[in-house]
């Protein structure tokens, strides 16, 4: 029984270290724009790139904007307060811009880190993040794109915001994304939520407000 029991904890060991070296790698061959938005693991979520909202420090802000990674260049949009609500614009070599948002409040709960890509489709996000485990449809104020979807990865503490154009009732993997966003709250789904299943129409969410 002792060795079923060790050939079968081997077996579970080499397939988590399979499943592993295949996920680092597949991240590996991702286009930096899509890799420049991933969580990083290398520190408790939520946890981008070193920073962690809800957990960093002012002087820690700061010191990750006077040297970011990976030979970005950062800059300045605006700026509310003493590292309190700064906006920043990282340009990658050769690479689309990313728009960087650091809220730092008073509490924990209200932090939150925001990136928004420009041009970058749904698909290729979830290629480096796997797929979320649940997501909910919205309405925004906008009569354009009237409503939105919000994907989510408790693991990560990360939210993923596609905003559909008007006319657009699919989320599919061609929907653009507006924001990959790290929130330090306290996680609990939604009461509308729906477990993911790949591309979702909006017929049920509009079918008593109109289709959109």
């Amino acid at each position: 029984m002792r060795r079923f029991l060790a050939s079968v904890g081997a077996l579970f060991a080499l397939c988590t270290l399979l499943s592993g070296a295949a996920r680092w790698q597949a991240r590996h061959t991702l286009p930096p724009t899509v890799l420049a938005l991933l969580p990083d693991e290398s520190c408790p979520a939520p946890c981008w790139q070193g920073l962690r909202p809800g957990y960093w420090t002012g002087e820690e802000i700061e010191r990750w904007l006077e040297n970011p990674p990976h030979d970005w260049a950062i800059e300045e949009i605006s700026r509310t307060g003493d590292s309190a609500y700064l906006i920043h614009v990282i340009r990658l070599p050769g690479e689309k811009p990313i728009t960087l948002a650091l809220d730092r409040t008073h509490s924990v709960i209200y932090d939150r880190l925001v990136l928004e890509p420009h041009d970058l489709a749904l698909g290729d996000l979830l290629s480096g993040l796997d797929r979320p485990s649940y997501y909910e449809y919205g309405e925004t104020m906008d009569p354009d794109r009237p409503y939105f979807a919000r994907l989510y990865f408790p693991e990560y503490m990360l939210h993923v915001i596609v905003i559909l154009p008007h006319g657009d009732n699919t989320l599919s993997p061609d929907s653009p994304v507006k924001w990959v966003q790290f929130i330090p709250l306290q996680w609990h789904r939604p009461l509308l939520a729906q477990d993911w299943a790949g591309p979702a129409y909006l017929s049920e969410y509009a079918s008593y407000r109109g289709t959109p």
